[in-house]
């Protein structure tokens, strides 16, 4: 679903330039989530991105160009609902584990990442022949593959790490094609936001939990180290045989020159964004009334500049609340010996990676994020209702079993 973003018109114009069959199918999933209890459960974190929406809702209606901003609106509130949809799915369905939900998630982001390789060096007509330089494959550019590639593994690695997906060889394998993946687009914000989660991953992996906790991590870490020259040796003959790729990691990494990036499109990029702040810095000109006025044909990259040139500092200090809240919740449920504890305690870097990334990408208009969102807010709500329903005592030297593993009578019946 969120891997399919091709559209029929111009990109970023109008319905048919930002609306797919994939994002009907999405949106179809909250009559379901509403059906299977009669009701659709809001978490406190969900209401602050609602409050952030209202502060889009005003600055829209009193926009320059207000018609501009309706489909940006309405894009923004669909990926949101499909946010609460995925949440509440797994809420209502009862029998839902969290690792039931990160397996789902995990196979198809590995299925996208066999058809995107697939189509990187064997089938280069696929998906509309989009050949770059850099890993495409479903996906419209190289930006919205690094984008998913780099907010699933943020996810699935923390999983993967505690046990919550198992560590088999095949499942290795499959993490390090999506890693591969990433590695691929050469899309730099993303790459540059896996690595400072991953350093943080291994950090929290060695430093805290038990002592069989840490033996169990490091077991994981020489296994996928071992597995790691396979990464190499593809990376080298995509190298070799797919146009482009060469030049475009030279330009993007090797002669990368932070001075050039500062002074050319995101130095452009955010003066457009100072000046669209100034001209209005209480609400913002409204979502989708910088081209054109500010600039004249990108919009702003960078979540925050956007938020800010588009909602004014009232958008912006509720989207800080949002973002805090959601850092706040991973953090809080990170405390304790449950495997979904530890899950929790080693995704919370991986998001503060990835907001290392959203400095140069808009992470709020993406299906990628709102799909991990609903599965790291399962998690916590799991761990809540745990936590307030249990009177089981785990024995101080456990390893930290699952929820479902602790005979909890919440387990498979709450």
């Amino acid at each position: 679903m969120a891997a399919f973003t091709t559209v029929e018109g111009e990109a970023g114009q109008g319905v048919a330039g930002r609306v797919i069959e994939a994002d009907l199918l999405a949106l179809g999933l909250f009559l379901p989530a509403f059906l299977m209890s009669g009701r659709i459960r809001l978490e406190a974190n969900f209401w602050f991105y609602l409050a952030f929406m209202g502060m889009m809702l005003a600055s829209l209606l009193l926009a320059t160009r207000p018609g501009d901003g309706i489909i940006e609106y309405v894009v923004h509130l669909f990926n949101f609902v499909v946010g609460i949809a995925l949440f509440n799915l797994c809420v209502n369905a009862r029998d839902f584990s969290l690792s039931d939900v990160l397996y789902a998630f995990f196979y198809a982001a590995a299925v996208v990442a066999v058809l995107c390789l697939l189509q990187f060096f064997v089938f280069p007509n696929w998906f509309g022949g989009r050949q770059v330089g850099g890993l495409v494959g479903t996906f419209r550019n190289t930006g919205q593959a690094g984008t998913y590639f780099g907010t699933a593994l943020a996810v699935l690695l923390p999983a993967m790490v505690v046990g919550l997906i198992r560590r088999s060889a095949f499942n290795v394998m499959a993490m390090l094609l999506i890693v591969m993946c990433l590695v691929l687009t050469v899309k730099r914000a993303a790459l540059l936001g896996f690595s400072v989660g991953l350093v943080g991953l291994l950090l929290a992996a060695a430093l805290t939990g038990s002592l069989e906790d840490r033996r169990r991590n490091l077991t994981f870490f020489v296994i996928a180290l071992v597995l790691t020259p396979v990464v190499f040796q593809i990376y080298d003959f995509a190298v070799q045989n797919v146009s482009g790729l060469e030049s475009r990691f030279e330009r993007k990494v090797t002669n990368f020159s932070v001075d050039e990036f500062m002074t050319k499109f995101f130095g452009e990029n955010s003066a457009a964004a100072l000046r669209a702040f100034q001209d209005r810095p209480l609400l913002g000109v409204g979502p989708n009334n910088i081209v054109g006025e500010y600039t004249e044909k990108y919009e702003i990259h960078s979540t925050p500049l956007s938020i800010l040139s588009s909602t004014g500092i009232l958008g912006f200090l509720v989207y800080l609340l949002f973002l805090g809240h959601l850092l706040w919740t991973i953090w809080k449920a990170g405390a304790g010996r449950l495997m979904e504890n530890r899950f929790m305690r080693l995704a919370f870097p991986m998001v503060c990676g990835l907001i290392v990334s959203w400095g140069y990408t808009y992470h709020v208009r993406k299906r990628e994020f709102w799909i991990a969102y609903a599965v790291i807010m399962f998690g916590a709500f799991l761990i809540k209702r745990y936590q307030r329903q249990s009177s089981i005592k785990l024995p101080a030297q456990r390893t930290g079993p699952s929820i479902y593993q602790t005979g909890n009578v919440f387990a498979r019946s709450a």
